[in-house]
């Protein structure tokens, strides 16, 4: 057992300051994680609530409150500032679009830069916020898993994954899309909360460092997630190689941050030389139809994007003579959704929130630095391919951004790291000055 003064550091303030606010500022966020979470869940199990409206209204009205009490009341530092500008720019950029565009707004996203704010300003030693992202995400997998047995022995249908005829299968499995809607939901659900309850949860936490784990990797692969399962092996393999070499830090940091763009920058040549009613028939079926098509809706509005319609039902409709099989509504690349959808408003408040990341991960102790490396690694292999940080069409696209949120502004102390350390706990610090 370790001494109140341990115990006062995790918590954010020492014994002396510790207050009723203080307490109340470590379970804020937690309870704007929790109604968050009521909302992805409502989504989830409710067609009617699958749209933007008063619902995410009202998260966001509850998040500014919980931002301003928690700015009024904690010592947030310049850099945890700053961080709350560039994700609130960013998932403040489409609605910006929306105006310019005279769009409705994107609540989903406005209720999302709310959400992201009040993460940042939690105190970040605290560990209440963090488990509770670990307690949501192992909630939503328990779910899927349980809906995909219901399915399996016949007590249910509809946990696994199908678009008319088509069915997503590995080795005569079909892939789960739980509660969650599609796999390439659930599976980087599964993987952030993997990530968060391996490296967060301590020694005395055995039911949760290794049970909840597990289940998330019986998720993730019966998703069959792809991208998924590549980001949450190469963050983990990220993670270790940090804390082998720290000075390699910075090396994974730019590469990460660089997988991103390649899309962008492999089928720039190809966009350039042919019209989109001839590319979008000879192109080969998968991602790079919407990588291409999301280029050239760049290049029609580079400075002000092409508003959150873009990709919508009404931009399939205006060109119906493509008879194509499928109609993305999204890039399925972050860079080029940002581009496609704010231009360059977009990519900008990308870059900003890009860079934050990096200066958390770079300015960090190198414990410290651990999980936020791992979950940057992760996000960028799910933003080549898919668009996790984007919430301007679907709120059951709060949950893994939100997760994300939490672990990197997250500098309390990393359980696994106590649980390789070799020997006992230690003394208390009067046993050991007598010795």
């Amino acid at each position: 057992m370790t001494d109140d003064l341990d115990q006062s550091k995790r918590a954010g303030v020492g014994p002396e300051t510790e207050s009723a606010l203080d307490r109340v500022s470590n379970v804020v966020p937690a309870v704007v994680l929790v109604l968050a979470a009521v909302r992805v869940v409502a989504a989830m199990a409710i067609p009617a609530l699958r749209e933007p409206g008063w619902l995410d209204v009202g998260l966001c009205v509850i998040a500014v409150v919980a931002a301003g009490y928690l700015f009024v009341t904690q010592k947030v530092s310049i850099p945890r500032l700053g961080a709350a500008l560039a994700v609130a720019a960013f998932w403040l950029s489409p609605w910006i679009s929306s105006l310019i565009h005279g769009e409705a707004t994107p609540m989903a996203s406005v209720a999302m830069a709310a959400v992201a704010v009040v993460f940042i300003a939690a105190p970040p030693r605290s560990p209440a916020l963090v488990r509770t992202a670990v307690a949501v995400g192992a909630f939503i997998v328990v779910l899927s898993l349980a809906y995909g047995l219901a399915t399996v022995f016949g007590v249910l249908d509809g946990a696994f994954h199908s678009v008319g005829d088509y069915e997503r299968t590995a080795f005569g499995i079909q892939a789960l899309r739980g509660i969650t809607l599609h796999p390439n939901t659930l599976g980087p659900i599964a993987a952030v909360t993997v990530l968060l309850s391996l490296m967060v949860t301590g020694a005395k936490d055995r039911w949760v460092t290794w049970l909840i784990p597990a289940l998330c990797l019986v998720a993730l692969l019966w998703s069959q997630s792809r991208s998924a399962v590549a980001g949450a092996v190469l963050a983990v393999l990220a993670a270790m190689v940090v804390a082998k070499w720290d000075r390699l830090r910075g090396v994974i940091v730019g590469l990460a941050l660089l997988v991103p763009l390649v899309p962008f920058l492999l089928f720039t040549p190809l966009a350039e030389s042919l019209p989109i009613e001839e590319l979008y028939n000879k192109i080969f079926t998968g991602r790079q139809v919407p990588w291409l098509v999301a280029r050239f809706l760049f290049e029609e509005s580079p400075l002000t994007g092409n508003g959150t319609a873009a990709f919508g039902k009404e931009f399939w409709a205006e060109r119906a003579s493509l008879e194509w099989w499928w109609q993305p509504l999204h890039a399925h690349n972050e860079v080029l959704e940002a581009a496609a959808q704010a231009g360059l408003i977009g990519v900008v408040a990308l870059v900003a929130v890009a860079l934050t990341a990096a200066i958390t991960i770079l300015t960090r102790q190198r414990e410290s630095a651990y999980l936020a490396v791992a979950l940057l690694v992760l996000v960028c292999v799910q933003a080549t391919v898919e668009v996790p940080l984007g919430v301007t069409y679907f709120p059951i696209s709060y949950l893994f951004p939100m997760l994300v949120v939490v672990g990197m502004a997250y500098q309390g102390e990393l359980g696994w790291r106590r649980q390789l350390s070799a020997g006992p706990v230690r003394p208390r610090l009067p046993e050991r000055n007598a010795r």
